[in-house]
């Protein structure tokens, strides 16, 4: 029970959490990316690419990334920005009563992130591993002098037996805007079923979904969420998993993103203020 630092793939630096219920977490300092979570009974819940690029100031495909301060190509920054490419400090960690264990890593502003985003910044990505459940919070602080905007999202990818045999439900009656057609409508059906490409943010989105997968895995995944008013689910199917060069064109069928996400309306920080947004995984049933 804790956390090590090993060496990961390509060498790169990963955290090991362990707890003493048989769970397990992979953090590499890289991104401070989230690329995996294992059950007591040894089932990993997270989609991770067997085609997956682990290279310095490349993104990871899988797992959960840091999208700041720009969701998607929105913008004039690299898509997703730059959070999950650079290199993060792991600052400390810690056992809370002997049920929660928890790393926290932080992300300073630097030369580099100025020159294509002319703020100071300070994140904190807090991780904490319990028996059922895996949470996430990203804190932003607003160090500097002006008022910082941004977008940001935990991108997870969880992993299921088969996509078309999974259900999402809880967005019943929500807003979302397909960004695929560029049109705005609303989720008539409470089960959510994934049959082709989808690419949807769905407007202030309950704070719980839930991904049930019906097929052999057999077990449903809550998604909580608090500070992200959005949540974006997406699956590129086939032709955009071939498009892909870090996923396999076979992968698409194993995984369904379910993000917590604030993408709608940008977060406003003021000086020596901060915003956070956390996400909790709860596994249900298996």
């Amino acid at each position: 029970m804790g956390i090590k630092r090993v060496s990961g793939q390509n060498s790169l630096p990963q955290l090991h959490l362990s707890h003493a219920s048989g769970t397990t977490a992979e953090i590499y300092l890289h991104g401070a990316h989230i690329t995996g979570w294992r059950s007591a009974a040894g089932d990993e819940l997270l989609f991770l690419s067997r085609a997956s690029l682990f290279a310095s100031g490349t993104p990871i495909r899988g797992g959960i990334p840091v999208v700041f301060p720009q969701f998607a190509d929105t913008g004039p920054l690299p898509k997703h920005g730059f959070a999950r490419t650079r290199e993060w400090e792991w600052l400390q960690s810690e056992s809370v009563d002997g049920e929660v264990i928890r790393a926290v890593l932080r992300l300073e502003d630097s030369t580099a992130t100025r020159a294509i985003w002319p703020h100071a910044f300070r994140l904190s990505l807090s991780v904490e591993l319990s028996e059922h459940s895996l949470a996430a919070e990203l804190n932003v602080t607003n160090p500097g002098a002006r008022e910082i905007s941004f977008t940001a999202a935990l991108h997870t990818y969880l992993r299921v037996a088969d996509v078309r045999e999974s259900v999402i439900l809880g967005l019943e009656g929500v807003e979302y805007r397909d960004k695929l057609e560029e049109e705005r409508r609303t989720q008539r059906k409470p089960r959510l079923e994934i049959g082709d490409e989808v690419d949807r943010v769905y407007r202030n989105a309950p704070a719980e979904l839930r991904v049930q997968d019906d097929g052999s895995a057999g077990r449903t995944i809550a998604v909580h969420s608090r500070g992200f008013s959005d949540a974006v689910v997406w699956n590129p199917w086939i032709e955009g998993a071939r498009s892909l060069p870090d996923m396999a064109d076979e992968e698409y069928l194993e995984m369904v993103c379910v993000e917590a996400a604030r993408v709608e309306t940008p977060v406003t920080v003021r000086p020596t203020e901060s915003w956070r947004g956390s996400q909790r995984l709860e596994l249900l049933s298996r």
